[in-house]
């Protein structure tokens, strides 16, 4: 038993077993921030708590049985859906999102057990509650009374209070799990920004617009909103690094509400990979951004090598005066490739290969031979270890 904030208890039973034999349902909870978006607008609301949440579904009576518990009174099983099974979050809010289906997004919103009603007036505050308790009456779902409040300005709603300036987080105890959320949401979106900033870094792109739908993230780089935590002035200034990069930035809040194209694309990749490597490319990071490791080049490009000349041709066609070096130029061209400023050799097994200079190599060859993770091998294999690491 476990004594719950009210005062009163649950009865938690280990459903360890039938959980991991069970398969998951994939049916999606919502978007906590989307739910609380929804209510801004809304002078009046009604703050909903269902009696007893998941224990008003009934189960199935063949799957009853499998609910067993054994306690020194007896062998006893589930009537209905006992809280801690694998998919009862998902279930019940099937059955919220059927029950509702006319209501959600228009006068109410909902997430499992807890529910909104959002009016704008007082006339429209009477019609939606006779019209919420009509649906509740149809499919016999009780209330808790000790936890619903009517026609009120401000109230909790998922661990926030909702009030007339906007959004607030509880500064409270049991809060500081969807703080720890929020954080991990904010470094989440501060990734999505840095992984866009670097592919148009990549494609050269002199101007860019961005839009996000974390207020939070372009308050801060717009210097709207100041950045606390450490880890989030970290994203930030990682952020206006490459910014600085970019001849034109803006950056602007889209509501989620306004990007359902967007937002559905990115929900892509967490349903499954193996149909999507054609389509949509998926990067995963093994670290934050702001723990990756800076590689500094510690011998630069040499001056006048044997590189110039093919650079010289593709970045600015132009050839040698003699004709016979001109026509061995041509010819070597179509296996190079000229990116920022490196020049890179096409290879047939691996990818392109890096080209360098005289001092370079020679470097390069002796880090490899004898360095600190060299392997004193001989030419052949040496070679073909520089080969492998794209030189």
């Amino acid at each position: 038993m476990v004594k719950k904030s009210n005062g009163g208890w649950r009865m938690c039973v280990d459903f360890t077993n039938i959980n991991k034999a069970c398969p998951k349902d994939c049916y999606p909870l919502p978007e906590i921030d989307w739910k609380m978006e929804s209510l801004n607008g809304y002078k009046f609301k009604c703050f909903l708590d269902t009696y007893k949440g998941y224990h008003q579904i009934q189960m199935a009576k063949e799957d009853e049985e499998k609910t067993s518990f054994y306690t020194s009174k007896g062998i006893f099983c589930y009537q209905k859906m006992p809280f801690g099974l694998k998919n009862a979050g998902a279930t019940y809010q099937r059955l919220v999102d059927k029950a509702f289906h006319k209501q959600l997004g228009r006068n109410l919103e909902a997430y499992v057990d807890d529910m909104v009603i959002k009016s704008i007036g007082e006339t429209d505050l009477l019609t939606n509650i006779e019209e919420t308790f009509q649906t509740l009456r149809s499919v016999n779902m009780k209330l808790n009374p000790k936890n619903c409040s009517f026609g009120i300005e401000k109230g909790r709603f998922l661990g926030f209070y909702i009030t007339k300036k906007g959004i607030q987080a509880r500064q409270s105890r049991p809060n500081q799990r969807a703080q720890s959320s929020n954080t991990a949401n904010n470094e989440a979106e501060y990734e999505a920004l840095l992984a866009g900033l670097r592919l148009a870094r990549d494609l050269n792109i002199q101007h860019l617009k961005v839009f996000v739908d974390s207020q939070l993230v372009a308050n801060h780089v717009t210097g709207t909103f100041k950045a606390r935590s450490l880890t989030i002035q970290q994203y930030l200034a990682k952020s206006k690094e490459l910014i600085k990069q970019f001849k034109g930035f803006e950056i602007e809040h889209v509501r989620r509400s306004q990007n359902k194209k967007a937002d559905a694309l990115s929900k892509l990749a967490s349903i499954t990979f193996a149909h999507l490597a054609k389509e949509v490319v998926v990067e995963t990071l093994e670290r934050r951004s702001i723990e990756a490791e800076e590689v500094n080049d510690l011998y630069p490009d040499e001056d006048n090598t044997w590189m110039e000349p093919i650079k010289d041709y593709l970045a600015y066609g132009l050839l040698p005066e003699d004709k016979g070096e001109a026509r061995k130029i041509r010819i070597k061209a179509p296996s190079y490739k000229l990116q920022d400023g490196k020049l890179y050799r096409k290879s047939f097994l691996t990818p392109w290969l890096r080209c360098v200079g005289p001092s370079q190599a020679t470097i390069i060859i002796q880090e490899m031979h004898e360095g600190v993770y060299g392997f004193h091998a001989g030419p052949r294999s040496i070679v073909a270890k520089i080969m492998r690491l794209g030189y």
